[in-house]
């Protein structure tokens, strides 16, 4: 058997003795292999002895290294292309072609790695097929070139059949596999926190995608494999909560290793985001307490005039507040207390506070009208604003806060304390228009008068059916204007 003078030989179990050589032989090398094998060049080594040119015979192949059987493949193949071949030398060729690969087949299977390997032995493994790989892709875009020469076109053809040739080696981490793995439970949990922050800001899922972390997180790792050339798939599974990988064994495990080895990072990075939405929630909330402190009344009163009562919510919130009458600064407000009540739903809350000697006030908010003739509503009227831009009768809209007018409810004389109550029966059984029709309408007119007169409240009518009898109880101006309205009724035709 022949050797290599260039090569040192080791002793294999193997069917053949074959030189052990790293197989990592760099493409700058192998085109100049490729180039002199396919130029047929004088001088060859005894390895590259042959029949015909271009062709090395068996005993040549049997004394080949892994990378010079790559090379010597190439070469048959361009001599296989050749035209006008002859049949016995075609037959050659395809000798030698089935023989080399039956050597680069025996020889990557004698020195394939054993089932159970060292973590460093694999891990040079996988790389050596991501380096692959990316060759092979960069082989084929070049090729995908329509500038290119045809010498240029030709060696590119000859590496990628050759990176392929070394990428089907790795027959068993090709083959097709499915596998799923559980979601890591730190990344589970981070994204529990960004729901829950999510959900407290009202954040409505986009379109066609929901806002959901563990996807952002699978979708980022498919998205730099798949910038890598791999065409693995990954998949969320819920409700297990587990991602099922698909493609290639070896990209397989190139995708599980990358979901393990992104993820502290990724954490790492939804937790600084987590911790910034939470200080701008905080400084948010403490600015709007700030905002609703200067915007609304927060009082403990502990009773006053009114006069003082209206200083102290000055000087707390800007608004505006005008007596009627400079007397109703005098009246006594009793003690209260507030919290984060706009200044006129403040000062309304004042006409049900029962005071001295039966005295009630009047509250009005006179506020400014919006373009469209509405009032604004009381959360703008107590921050003083209005609709920027908003124009009425074609001048530019003015933010003004609204102005509170306190006055003292007058005292009708029916409403005065001092009133005398009287009471009366009026005996309606005489009356052709007592049925239940007419009774209606005369209640009816009584108590229209009543609220006409301010003195609903005071006055009590009740009519008895059987008897045709009409009670009336109330102040003598009323019972008065009741006895007139039952007079007009019986004089009515």
């Amino acid at each position: 058997m022949s050797t290599n003078p260039t090569t040192t030989m080791t002793t294999s179990t193997s069917m053949h003795t074959t030189p052990h050589r790293s197989l990592t032989l760099p493409l700058l090398a192998l085109a100049c292999v490729l180039s002199t094998a396919a130029s047929g060049n004088p001088s060859p080594s005894p390895s590259q002895a042959s029949s015909t040119a271009g062709v090395p015979t068996i005993e040549a192949i049997d004394a080949m290294s892994a990378d010079e059987l790559r090379a010597a493949l190439s070469a048959i193949a361009a001599v296989r292309k050749q035209p006008n071949l002859s049949d016995e030398a075609s037959a050659e060729a395809a000798r030698a072609f089935n023989h080399a690969v039956a050597r680069l087949k025996s020889d990557s299977a004698s020195i394939a790695p054993p089932a159970a390997q060292d973590p460093e032995s694999e891990s040079n493994r996988y790389t050596r097929l991501v380096d692959l790989r990316a060759s092979i892709h960069s082989a084929a875009e070049k090729l995908r070139s329509p500038d290119l020469s045809d010498e240029r076109r030709t060696e590119l053809q000859r590496d990628l059949t050759v990176l392929n040739e070394r990428m089907r080696e790795f027959t068993d981490d090709c083959a097709n596999a499915s596998e799923r793995i559980p979601v890591d439970q730190t990344l589970l949990i981070t994204a529990s926190q960004v729901r829950s922050m999510l959900f407290s800001q009202g954040v409505a899922p986009r379109v066609g995608r929901t806002v959901d972390p563990v996807v952002a997180y699978i979708d980022s790792v498919q998205n730099d494999l798949r910038a890598g050339f791999s065409n693995v798939a990954l998949q969320l599974e819920d409700p297990l909560s587990v991602i099922r990988i698909s493609g290639k064994r070896w990209e397989v495990e190139e995708a599980k290793r990358a979901l393990r080895d992104a993820l502290p990072a990724y954490v790492e990075r939804m937790g600084e985001l987590i911790e910034a939405e939470r200080r701008v929630q905080f400084d948010r909330q403490r600015e709007q307490w700030r905002i609703e402190q200067l915007l609304t009344v927060n009082i403990d009163w502990k009773g006053g005039t009114l006069q003082e009562l209206m200083a102290s919510v000055k000087s707390l919130v800007e608004c505006n507040v005008v007596l009627a009458d400079p007397s109703v600064g005098g009246l006594t407000i009793p003690a209260l207390s507030v919290n984060h009540v706009a200044p006129e739903v403040f000062f309304r809350s004042l006409q049900s506070l029962p005071l001295a000697d039966d005295a009630q006030l009047v509250v009005t908010v006179v506020a400014p009208e919006t373009a469209d003739g509405s009032k604004p509503s009381p959360s703008a009227q107590s921050q003083g604003t209005q609709s920027q831009g908003t124009q009425s009768q074609g001048k530019p809209a003015i933010a003004t806060s609204p102005v509170i007018v306190i006055a003292r409810k007058p005292v009708s004389a029916a409403d005065s304390p001092s009133a005398a109550v009287t009471q009366r029966i009026f005996d309606l059984s005489d009356w052709h228009g007592a049925d239940k029709k007419g009774i209606e309408s005369l209640i009816g007119a009584v108590e229209f008068a009543m609220q006409a007169d301010g003195s609903v409240d005071r006055v009590k009518v009740r009519y008895h059916e059987p008897s045709r009898i009409l009670f009336a109880k109330g102040p003598t101006g009323s019972i008065q204007l009741i006895a007139e309205i039952v007079t007009a009724f019986r004089n009515k035709k």
